[in-house]
């Protein structure tokens, strides 16, 4: 009997940890966030606003952390960007466009073709996520990854792969602003 409960017990906690789920770190007041998401690719200058379905993970992942996403326009940003490279300019531009936040959050991605491995198409997804007080620019968080994506068809190109890379990117980027507000 002591040995079926010894195999059950851990079977149990196991279980139980499967179930519980995350309980993202919550601001200490409703703050606004301005928020800009940039997809750069590989060996070009041109930059594009992130598809529509990352704005709203953004955006979803925010509102359950108590702040409020004030999505800036990409007519303001995805030109000047395409100039302004650095993490640092991006974030004073879009410092500049958002008088009205307490709170900067800059995803610039790049997305780059990989190669072919066993019929599929392999991409990578490089990502910069950085969240500021917009008064104040030195206390920037900041974090980089990188995710593989796999394609099955040569047509799809750079917007198909940042859209496939979005669930990862959603606990990344969960897990960065967790980190940043468990610290205010």
């Amino acid at each position: 009997m002591s040995r079926a409960l010894s195999l059950l017990f851990p079977a149990l906690l196991l279980l139980a940890g499967c179930l519980s789920k995350h309980q993202p770190v919550q601001a200490p007041r409703a703050m606004a966030v301005s928020v800009a998401g940039s997809m750069a690719v590989m060996d070009s200058p041109q930059v594009q606003a992130v598809p529509d379905s990352m704005v709203q993970v953004v955006s979803d992942l925010l509102v359950a952390r108590n702040l409020t996403p004030k999505l800036a326009d990409a007519a303001d940003f995805v030109g000047p960007f395409a100039t302004k490279r650095t993490t640092q300019h991006r974030l004073a531009l879009l410092s500049d466009v958002s008088t009205d936040t307490d709170l900067l959050f800059l995803v610039e991605t790049t997305v780059a073709y990989y190669s072919q491995m066993n019929g599929r198409y392999r991409w990578t997804v490089e990502v910069d996520a950085t969240i500021s007080p917009r008064d104040d620019l030195s206390q920037a968080f900041s974090a980089h990854f990188q995710v593989p994506v796999f394609l099955e068809h040569y047509h799809e190109k750079e917007a198909a792969a940042l859209e496939a890379a979005v669930p990862l990117l959603e606990r990344r980027l969960g897990a960065l602003l967790d980190a940043y507000l468990g610290g205010l």
